[in-house]
């Protein structure tokens, strides 16, 4: 939200709709590779379900589209009051919310098949290791320290940025 306001403020505010957009998959992917692997291969449940009369691969599915679900809630946390201050500042038409509103439902799939992608990958490592859950978070820890260097390191390059310089790249 306080983004929104600020974006809005700053005269920027036709970007607002996209950073939410990538705001919100980028906290998909984020926080998605790390639950990926024990919501989608948990055997919890799976023994239960594998002796009924479904098909593994509907297990599979249904456990994809529970995190689907679980991170259209986190996508909607997210963009709803960008989307409420965007919408008071620059009052759109009746059709901007129709096509949120659609446009929402779609925000989670790229980043949730990205998030799987990058589970399956730290699940497939992990579990050829001999302590499984250590390796794992091992291999995670790598990955956020990654992304942590990386972060700061963008950060130490973009200092004293001028109005026009941050319209710039907020257009890119």
């Amino acid at each position: 939200g306080s983004l929104s306001y600020g974006l809005c403020n700053l005269g920027l505010a036709d970007i607002v709709p996209a950073y939410l957009t990538v705001i919100s998959s980028v906290m998909i992917i984020f926080f998605g590779m790390f639950s990926v692997g024990s919501r989608i291969f948990t055997q919890k449940g799976y023994d239960i379900l594998a002796s009924m009369p479904v098909k593994s691969g509907s297990i599979v599915l249904s456990r994809f589209l529970s995190h689907y679900f679980a991170d259209l809630v986190l996508t909607l946390v997210v963009m709803l009051p960008g989307i409420v201050i965007y919408g008071k500042s620059q009052k759109p038409d009746l059709i901007f919310y129709l096509l949120f509103s659609v446009g929402v439902l779609f925000v989670p799939a790229i980043p949730l098949v990205i998030a799987t992608l990058f589970g399956t990958i730290v699940t497939a490592i992990s579990s050829r290791m001999k302590n499984k859950s250590m390796a794992q978070s091992l291999i995670s820890v790598v990955i956020v320290v990654g992304i942590i260097i990386l972060s700061f390191s963008m950060d130490n390059a973009t200092t004293d940025i001028t109005k026009e310089q941050l319209f710039n790249i907020a257009t890119v």
